[in-house]
């Protein structure tokens, strides 16, 4: 799952401003296991892993997103 964000953050940093860019991005670049998460964990985890960054439950290895910056709104 991890993986899935940081590659749509890598080919469009912008993209994770908005669940829905991110979803389709996410399954174009063949990562649906990513697109899937998003949809089911739209009501909190999603936004605060933009905001505050993804942990990859596998490994605990962190992605912090840098299209927004930490406490910026």
């Amino acid at each position: 799952m991890w993986l899935g964000f940081h590659a749509v953050h890598t080919t469009a940093p912008t993209a994770l401003v908005s669940w829905i860019a991110t979803l389709q991005q996410a399954t174009d670049l063949g990562y649906p296991q990513t697109a899937e998460w998003i949809e089911a964990n739209l009501g909190g985890l999603y936004g605060a892993g933009v905001d505050r960054g993804f942990q990859a439950e596998e490994t605990g290895t962190v992605f912090i997103p840098t299209c927004c910056p930490v406490g910026i709104h």
